[in-house]
């Protein structure tokens, strides 16, 4: 069900992929997968970023950062969550805090995401700082496509999009 929501949301069918995804965390939970939520929740986030609707999620963000500090992509999805939803002010808050720890993060699957969400914040907000710093990160990446674990996200597909988006900012 994981795969199915995954296709759904690239075909662009975001409601059969919220079905799909909404069934998988069913069959998570009835039969007892510790990680039938996180799956969940970054599925449902990948969807509500194609509707516009991403800060809807900031509950189960900030969740997410309490209950798995160490995932720093937690930390970009909130500050992107805020920009989404006109919170500027946040947003940067978020954006600034990342700067002061110079965008520490894993080496892991969730390593283009969290940089593609801070990308998009940086330009969104106009944040020259972040904005610069992200481009020195990203730029040896220009080709490459943004991913997590389970799902390319196409809201955000390759880096040289979001590098070209620092263009206003920078």
């Amino acid at each position: 069900l994981c795969h199915s929501a995954t296709m759904l949301t690239l075909r662009g069918d975001l409601a059969g992929a919220d079905a799909a995804a909404e069934a998988g965390f069913t069959l998570g939970t009835d039969t007892g997968q510790p990680d039938a939520m996180t799956q969940f929740a970054v599925q449902v986030t990948v969807i509500r970023v194609h509707q516009g609707r991403l800060h809807e999620m900031l509950p189960v963000i900030e969740q997410a950062i309490i209950d798995v500090p160490a995932l720093v992509a937690y930390q970009a999805a909130l500050a992107y969550a805020c920009v989404m939803g006109g919170d500027d002010t946040s947003a940067v808050s978020h954006l600034e805090r990342a700067v002061a720890h110079g965008f520490t993060t894993p080496e892991d699957s969730a390593w283009s995401t969290a940089h593609a969400a801070w990308a998009e914040t940086a330009a969104r907000t106009g944040h020259h700082e972040s904005a610069a710093v992200l481009r020195d990160r990203m730029s040896p990446f220009h080709a490459q496509l943004v991913v997590t674990a389970l799902t390319v996200l196409p809201a955000f597909a390759h880096f040289h999009e979001r590098l070209g988006s620092f263009a206003r900012v920078i």
